[in-house]
């Protein structure tokens, strides 16, 4: 990460600790107005007699500490705040002990002294977590930080938040252009923060929290394939979708890089065993499946023959241009099964024939050969398969997620491409 990271590197505690990483949010809510209210927000989304929000405390200072045994106030209400990886509720009541407590993160504000018969002070202790749960104890305040004269009333119900809630807010809060240039560089290193040193954290609610962190991104991937299917999404090395068609098994959605920015690609690669490319082939209409290439450039049709024997694999260097292996395949001038020797043990006639079809180059002969005698079988199997992609930008796939319109968009790319074959999945429709 780049040192300019304003919660980057220079105390002696490392990144990764959740100290830090309550300091870091400390820092935002003491620097920003906007980041203040919104956190007040979440509190009184938790509360059963909410808090003040921000607008009707703006007479009251704003004092933040970290990592302090004192209250600033002495007076007023507390809320005890815990803050974990998943929000989960903690029930015991919250009061008073004789203990010795040391808070991750205070959020004071001071009423004025002479509007105290008025106002009243509001304190907001926080308990950190990187983990799913706080215990119950560690949210209760000590007597001994109030000081002699404490009067500070409690609330007895503890408000637990989810670090994903708050990292999903601020980056709405920065998506949506709320904030001044120099608030938007503080939350752009905030969340670049947690998804170097805390990426568990990461909501992967949307593609622009993920950022350029490609595990990240593929997570997002498969929180999408999970709503269009919850019941069979997998994260695969990569996510996909298993679907039991005769064609094809997998609808893969997956983040990769290029040179300047990430992008987001939805495959399908039809046709990749025997059996499925004598369904393929025999069902789609190239004109249509030519059609999605030739009409949006977005769209990609790749070859995709290889030989097989059990689970041994051999790619080769097709030569034919997309149309060109389309039109040759479904035309059945080639029988597509597997290769088995002639009278005389040779295979030499099927190479050649590939070869002359310009099918495989002369050099795939002998990794072909290879791949057929590690097990000592005399046949191979032949799979002219077929890769179909659609791609994405990173500025395109963002706003469209953004906007909660990804899902619907893969379907239809998952339909317009299935319908080629009439294979369309159940989910599409």
């Amino acid at each position: 990460m780049d040192k300019l990271n304003i919660f980057e590197g220079y105390l002696s505690k490392q990144p990764g600790t959740e100290d830090r990483l309550t300091w870091a949010l400390m820092n935002l809510i003491r620097i920003s107005p906007i980041i203040r209210a919104a956190f007040l927000d979440l509190v009184r989304d938790e509360q059963k007699q909410p808090i003040p929000a921000l607008t009707a405390l703006r007479e009251r200072e704003c004092v933040v500490q970290t990592q302090t045994e004192n209250l600033f106030a002495q007076e007023g209400r507390l809320v005890a705040i815990g803050i974990t990886a998943e929000g989960e509720d903690v029930y015991d009541d919250v009061q008073l002990e004789d203990r010795g407590a040391r808070y991750d993160g205070v959020v004071t504000f001071i009423a004025p002294e002479n509007r105290r018969h008025q106002q009243e002070s509001l304190t907001l202790t926080v308990e950190s977590k990187r983990d799913s749960e706080v215990e119950a104890w560690q949210l209760m305040p000590s007597e001994a930080s109030l000081g002699e004269e404490g009067q500070i009333k409690v609330d007895s119900q503890a408000v637990i938040l989810a670090w994903r809630d708050i990292v999903s807010t601020l980056t709405d809060i920065e998506l949506r252009g709320l904030v001044s240039p120099a608030e938007r560089v503080f939350i752009r290193d905030f969340i670049d923060y947690v998804a170097a040193n805390h990426s568990v954290l990461n909501p992967f609610e949307h593609f622009a929290v993920c950022r350029n962190d490609l595990d990240l991104l593929n997570r997002r991937c498969e929180m999408i394939l999970r709503e269009i299917d919850p019941t069979e999404a997998e994260q695969g090395p990569l996510p996909f979708i298993p679907v039991e068609f005769p064609s094809y098994k997998r609808i893969y959605l997956k983040a990769k890089d290029d040179a300047r920015s990430w992008r987001i690609t939805l495959e399908f690669w039809p046709g990749d065993t025997v059996a499925q490319a004598q369904e393929f082939w025999s069902k789609v209409d190239a004109k249509k499946l030519l059609a999605l290439q030739n009409q949006n450039e977005d769209w990609r049709l790749v070859s995709n023959l290889h030989f097989m024997h059990w689970s041994n694999r051999c790619s080769a260097t097709t030569s034919l241009a997309v149309n060109e292996y389309i039109e040759f395949w479904q035309s059945g001038e080639m029988k597509i099964d597997s290769i088995w020797p002639d009278d005389a043990g040779s295979y030499r006639y099927h190479w050649d024939c590939l070869v002359a079809k310009s099918l495989i180059s002369p050099d795939d002969m002998e990794p072909i050969e290879a791949v057929r005698t590690e097990k000592n079988r005399p046949w191979i199997s032949m799979s002219p398969g077929l890769g179909i992609s659609y791609t994405w930008s990173a500025a395109r796939a963002s706003q469209l997620d953004r906007d909660g319109a990804f899902v619907f968009e893969v379907k239809e790319k998952i339909r317009e491409a299935t319908e080629t074959w009439g294979e369309v999945p159940d989910f599409c429709s």
